[in-house]
């Protein structure tokens, strides 16, 4: 994510780029039904812990903006319903290739984040064989607005949600710089 960090950077200098490193977690063990849900779980609340401690010396007046590629996508997502951690509060997010369910309502998000942009494809192989969630490779489906030229803009319980199909993007293909997806992620941040 460094590259889009420092576009970011480039594109709004008054913002405070902080890249989260959550280092490697092996597929198989976040998929295991029960060894899974204590690491994914456990994934969050270190995520959560993270978010409070940078968030602390900038003082209660700053905006937060989060970008997730694949897992990255989940930690975004359970950080601001999970329990018993942090719950940051977001103005927008940008998913990229997002393993988070197409049929969530972003109910319990309401408080949480203002917007969300998702960027998905297609043609991405990893999120079509996520077990989790398959926003990244077909987008939400729970909006009340009708699906237009591969792109729907729509709201619910007071989050506006805009996605873009990145077809053919590839999962890595989302961290590669100079991509549509990385364009689209900064506009989204910049508005």
């Amino acid at each position: 994510m460094e590259p889009l960090a420092a576009l970011l950077r480039e594109e709004v200098p008054r913002a405070i780029v902080l890249p989260y490193l959550y280092g490697y977690i092996l597929g198989a063990s976040i998929a295991l039904p029960v060894r899974g849900r204590f690491v994914r779980r456990r994934a969050v609340r270190n995520f959560q812990k993270w978010v409070a401690r940078q968030l602390q010396p900038l003082g209660p007046d700053v905006e937060l903006d989060a970008v997730g590629h694949s897992f990255g996508t989940h930690l975004l997502h359970r950080s601001m319903v999970q329990e018993g951690g942090f719950r940051p509060f977001f103005r927008r997010v940008v998913y990229m290739g997002g393993i988070v369910s197409t049929r969530e309502k972003f109910e319990q998000h309401d408080d949480h984040v203002e917007g969300v942009l998702n960027l998905f494809s297609r043609e991405d192989e990893v999120v079509f064989s996520c077990p989790f969630g398959h926003c990244g490779w077909k987008g939400f489906k729970n909006f009340r607005m009708p699906v237009a030229d591969k792109s729907l803009i729509g709201a619910h319980g007071g989050v506006f949600v805009k996605q873009f199909d990145m077809t053919p993007l590839g999962h890595q293909d989302y961290t590669q710089p100079g991509t549509m997806a990385w364009t689209r992620a900064a506009e989204w941040l910049k508005g």
